[in-house]
């Protein structure tokens, strides 16, 4: 067994609302997922994983300075295959993660110190595939949506501790489709984004009262 933590693999998913205006937020293809009046959405953010790619024993094990174990993994034939585990220098639960033929099959969990769910995303083929969500520190949702071959799917929503939702939109194939919704903090309607193939086509923008303040159409391929 080699005695080393070799090239270390950082992936990074998120469930976010950004509060910048035409700020972009990227997934792993490095495509633009979103960006609406105030907000970002989507999948899911502070996910680390780490893969040693040079180890040849069947469990692999690596440790805290202070001996505490830090993560161990499972091979077959030279590929990461099962459930592998993190944890913090406490001993707790930091993610787990579960591998087929090398690469991530399954549902992806994280902790928080707290041993309360932070984030799980769901994976196939090393691709994210179906569900994923990211949880507030009281254990409600924080946000939610869906991927499909690794690229964002289907209706995303974001709430706050209280689970009021604060914003949702929705995906196709990866690019935004359909309307995107930004909220007050009470729960009514701030800002309106429609899209199309990727391209925002309208925009209505509300006062905390729900009266219509601007709204705007967008030619095809006009500047946004």
């Amino acid at each position: 067994m080699y005695n080393v933590e070799t090239f270390w693999v950082k992936r990074q998913y998120s469930l976010v609302v950004v509060q910048t205006e035409d700020v972009f937020l990227k997934h792993g293809s490095g495509d633009n997922v979103m960006n609406s009046q105030g907000f970002l959405i989507v999948c899911l953010s502070a996910f680390i994983f780490y893969i040693p790619v040079c180890c040849f024993s069947e469990v692999i094990q690596f440790h805290y300075p202070n001996g505490a174990l830090r993560s161990e993994y499972s091979q077959k034939d030279g590929r990461l295959e099962g459930v592998c585990r993190k944890y913090y220098d406490n001993g707790e639960l930091k993610a787990e993660e579960n591998y087929k033929n090398g690469k991530l099959d399954g549902m992806v969990k994280k902790y928080a110190t707290t041993k309360k769910i932070k984030a799980e995303v769901n994976f196939k083929e090393g691709k994210k595939e179906g569900s994923a969500k990211l949880y507030h520190e009281n254990s409600k949702v924080k946000a939610e949506g869906s991927f499909k071959n690794g690229k964002p799917d289907g209706p995303i929503k974001v709430y706050n501790k209280s689970g009021l939702l604060t914003a949702e939109g929705k995906f196709k194939y990866g690019k935004r489709d359909g309307k995107t919704t930004l909220c007050y903090e009470n729960g009514t309607v701030q800002t309106i984004d429609t899209y199309k193939d990727g391209q925002r086509i309208r925009r209505q923008t509300y006062d905390r009262k729900g009266v219509l303040t601007f709204e705007k159409d967008y030619p095809t391929g006009a500047k946004r």
